[in-house]
């Protein structure tokens, strides 16, 4: 039998091809004799896997009932239409057409494959409006301290700063490479990965399993312990329920300072963000515009399109900033004050609070130690705290710790400034975490004068035009948005607009050739030839090729079982869950 050159390369977008790196022992050449059908299927199946991607049978044509040519292709081959049936084929010279894989049921198949099961890894944070915002992103080969090395490397080198507290599930190589290439920045765990195993770690001799969960919580969830309260109240739980001994629970306690709010009091923006939660909700946002059979230059230009979609949320919300006053609730000066300062979705955060202060805060004592007021007052939920202002600095600080945990006062803070008949908050105490998008740029240095006097920057010309038009756009837009007239009138002269601007450019913008978009990101002429190596196929974390062979935490298990349906037992002739080798057993 001989082989096909077609084999060989693939054809690339660009006109080229690619030539997979493998042994000279398995690369296929025209001409090549296999004693057998099957063991020139074999020897493409090898070199397949050698080059980390799957091949499969195609069809074939046969005479008299004996096979006399044999398709072998690519995983990926072929195009999808909407009335073709996914099926391997065959074709006599008679004409008959047969299933190669004797399937049965005509039904669409969805092929899958090994190009390479690399990890995506976005660096997300929150933007001063709270919203989701992506740093960068990167691709490993493999989840291990070397791959994550390299990672956080480039992330750092790319922002020019390492990031104060990272937040991570509990990836032994994730927290190895975190020591070894970011010192100083404090490692959390994920509140919530760790928290979801609770309920199948409890011990069955606990009888009131939801009472020591709901105890257990109160404990582990709580922002007002210090680490020393949280140590005794670990304690008297565990003790409580006669689960000190348990493994789970005491390995959990011994790395108690990398996921306990109580060791993240004293870090500035510690609260910010406790879970792996943003992360899971950019995966899902970057899965819109992405697809697993995406190359490194498709992926590429749809990241870009998910990094513009970002960037104009942001942007519609900066400019709603700067058109919307939210309502006042209070006749206190500095509600007004933060109001004008902060953007509207964190102001009405800080709003709720100023709001306590009024209405729900009580003073319970007041006393003076030399140049330190010290108040105990008490909020909403009657607990009490203690708040001191030093004279002579006029510096105040509650024990709960939100300003430096969250980057805004508390309500028993705000509940002290009310009844000094302090008007505007001092400077120090609005902070620069949550201000307007303009007034933070000022803070670091990018004022409106400086800007506008740097009008040799074609960039910032561009970048201020840019801003100029969302702005009029979302102008116009919330306007018409109350009629229906004004919105059909936007919407035809939105559409006339294009011609007009474009009319010297007689193919526009979106029918550039994809080749030269692919050619501006990696910077080089597509060449005609391409030799390839393949990065190393990895079996990630939950990422299994198919659900047989992930494993099954007892929990699935359980409700797998019981949702599994009953047979008839051939021993005892009852429809029951076990079986005639297993009948009786479990009876006493």
């Amino acid at each position: 039998m001989d082989s096909s050159s077609y084999s060989e390369s693939t054809s690339t977008n660009g006109g080229g091809s690619v030539i997979p790196i493998c042994k000279p022992e398995l690369r296929p050449y025209e001409g090549k004799k296999f004693s057998s059908l099957e063991e020139g299927i074999s020897f493409y199946e090898k070199y397949a896997q050698e080059c980390c991607f799957d091949c499969r049978r195609f069809g074939n044509r046969s005479s008299g009932g004996v096979i006399i040519f044999q398709y072998v292709v690519c995983n990926r081959q072929g195009f999808h239409t909407v009335d073709s049936l996914d099926v391997d084929v065959s074709v006599s010279e008679d004409g008959n057409v047969s299933d190669d894989d004797e399937v049965s049921s005509k039904k669409r198949r969805r092929r899958g494959t090994k190009r390479y099961r690399m990890v995506f890894g976005p660096f997300t944070g929150k933007d001063n409006h709270g919203c989701p915002i992506a740093f960068g992103a990167g691709f490993v080969s493999g989840e291990n301290c070397d791959a994550f090395s390299w990672l956080f490397t480039v992330f750092v080198e790319c922002m020019g700063v390492a990031p104060r507290i990272i937040i991570t599930d509990q990836d032994w190589g994730m927290r190895l490479a975190i020591e070894k290439v970011l010192p100083g920045t404090r490692h959390r765990l994920c509140m919530w990965h760790i928290m979801s195993k609770l309920f199948e770690k409890i011990p069955k001799s606990i009888s009131d399993r939801e009472k020591f969960s709901k105890e257990f919580k109160s404990c582990v969830w709580s922002e007002l312990l210090d680490p020393d309260e949280f140590d005794i109240l670990w304690t008297s739980i565990v003790e409580k329920y006669s689960v000190e001994d348990h493994k789970w629970f005491k390995d959990m306690f011994l790395i108690r300072h990398m996921w306990i709010p109580a060791f993240f009091r004293d870090v500035p923006m510690g609260s910010l963000m406790r879970t792996t939660s943003f992360s899971e909700s950019e995966n899902s946002f970057f899965k819109r515009y992405s697809k697993p059979l995406f190359n490194f230059a498709d992926f590429t230009l749809q990241y870009n399109n998910a990094i513009d979609a970002q960037r104009n949320q942001t942007e519609r919300l900066d400019y709603y900033d700067s058109v919307i006053t939210p309502k006042y609730v209070t006749d206190l000066a500095f509600e007004k004050q933060l109001a004008s300062v902060y953007t509207d979705r964190m102001f009405r955060v800080v709003q709720d609070l100023i709001v306590e202060a009024d209405k729900s805060c009580r003073m319970i004592s007041m006393s003076t130690l030399e140049n330190i007021e010290v108040f105990k007052v008490s909020d909403a939920r009657k607990k009490i705290f203690t708040v001191r202002h030093e004279i002579e600095t006029e510096s105040y600080e509650c024990e709960c710790k939100l300003f430096l945990r969250c980057g805004y006062l508390c309500s028993h803070l705000f509940f002290i400034l009310r009844n000094k008949d302090v008007n505007n908050i001092p400077e120090k105490y609005v902070g620069n975490r949550w201000l307007k998008s303009e007034l933070l740029k000022a803070v670091h240095g990018l004022t409106i004068d400086e800007s506008a006097s740097d009008r040799g920057s074609n960039k910032d010309d561009k970048l201020q035009i840019a801003n100029r038009c969302h702005g009029r756009y979302f102008g116009l837009y919330q306007r018409a948005f109350r009629n229906k007239d004004h919105l059909i009138a936007l919407d035809n002269l939105l559409a006339g607009i294009g011609p007009q601007i474009f009319k010297d450019d007689c193919a526009g913008s979106s029918s550039l050739d994809k080749n030269d978009s692919i050619m501006n990101i990696y910077g080089i002429v597509v060449p005609e030839e391409i030799t390839a190596h393949a990065p190393d196929v990895v079996s990630t974390k939950g990422g299994a090729s198919d659900k047989k062979s992930r494993i099954k935490s007892s929990i699935e298990k359980a409700i797998e079982k019981a949702n599994k349906p009953h047979r008839r037992c051939g021993k005892c002739h009852k429809v029951t869950d076990h079986n005639a080798r297993s009948c009786g057993r479990n009876q006493t």
